[in-house]
């Protein structure tokens, strides 16, 4: 499957630092070509991503999260909430434009 996260997911857990909010701002779904609105409905996290989210998630749940990494996990959220929003945006499209059969047809 392919993995979209650098170019229109995520871009963040490449470093420690805090993200910055314009890495999840992508461009228009219509805007995109067949090509890439069926990579962005086939995207998923990065294993990196996924790492970092999992690992912050489970200090969350043993409250050992660092003031620092509250900020990072909520602004991994907000990026993985937004890539789901994407996902579903690109599989609207995907299915008006005739390249992916609609849920109900499956």
């Amino acid at each position: 499957m392919l993995k979209l996260s650098d170019k229109y997911w995520l871009r963040i857990g490449k470093s420690r630092k805090k993200p910055s909010s314009h890495n999840c701002m992508e461009p228009s779904i219509t805007s995109l070509s067949d090509i890439q609105i069926l990579a962005l409905c086939d995207s998923e996290l990065s294993a990196q991503a996924q790492a970092q989210l999992s690992e912050l998630l489970e200090k969350q749940r043993e409250n050992q999260l660092q003031p620092f990494e509250v900020s990072q996990l909520e602004n991994l959220l907000q990026c993985y909430r937004q890539g789901l929003v994407r996902k579903a945006e690109a599989l609207k499209v995907a299915v008006e434009r005739g390249l992916r059969p609609a849920l109900h047809e499956l």
